[in-house]
């Protein structure tokens, strides 16, 4: 399969939504191999979100671009306690309403500087889902936040569940951030701003299991 980093955001737009489970989610999944960024919706919030094996600067970019900045990527939890990344201390140990643990955030060792950037935060991304990358690999804490999905998740939220199909896929785990609004900056954006997001910017939508 070939990879490329710094493929363009946009796609060509495919159904304008489904529900995240059969067809849409192949197709969710699908977009996400040949490095597409989509736009998800839970029930409660929308999301921003591309394969962080894919990660490129510019997709990276686009997501911080229009979300709260606050990048987070899921990933399976043998993968998080093969790379020695804990679950944050001040929080439960337990999976919370959305399907994951929240975990430290972490900086690849080589190849960046701040660590904040979007290309830093892109090149972590790859390292974290890398075959061949071990925990001296990362410095922690950093500024790509880690959350971890249990393998055996079998709820309906968008995120753990795409999380699964990418690790499955080969390609680690899912780069997100919650959406804003356009109007009210300091809101997020509701499912109807969601909408009208992925069809101005060409990126295909997908709901939860719960959204009809």
């Amino acid at each position: 399969m070939t990879i490329h980093i710094d493929a363009p955001v946009h796609t060509a737009m495919g159904p304008r939504a489904g529900t995240i489970t059969g067809s849409a989610s192949t197709s969710a999944v699908e977009g996400l191999v040949r490095g597409q960024t989509i736009v998800v919706w839970d029930g409660s919030r929308a999301r921003l979100g591309h394969a962080a094996a894919t990660a490129s600067t510019t997709h990276t970019a686009f997501v911080i671009r229009h979300t709260s900045g606050f990048l987070q990527i899921a990933l399976p939890t043998p993968l998080c306690d093969r790379l020695l990344i804990p679950a944050t201390p001040a929080l439960p140990a337990r999976p919370n309403e959305e399907g994951y643990r929240q975990c430290i955030g972490v900086d690849a060792a080589q190849g960046t500087t701040t660590g904040i950037s979007a290309a830093d935060r892109a090149r972590t991304a790859r390292i974290l889902v890398a075959s061949h990358t071990a925990p001296s690999d990362l410095i922690r804490p950093g500024h790509l936040m880690v959350v971890a999905v249990d393998p055996g998740h079998s709820g309906r939220q968008v995120v753990p569940h795409l999380t699964l199909q990418l690790a499955e896929s080969g390609l680690g785990g899912l780069v997100f951030a919650d959406l804003i609004s356009e109007q009210r900056h300091r809101d997020m954006a509701d499912e109807r701003e969601a909408t009208i997001f992925a069809e101005t910017h060409c990126l295909r939508m997908f709901f939860d299991g719960g959204t009809t």
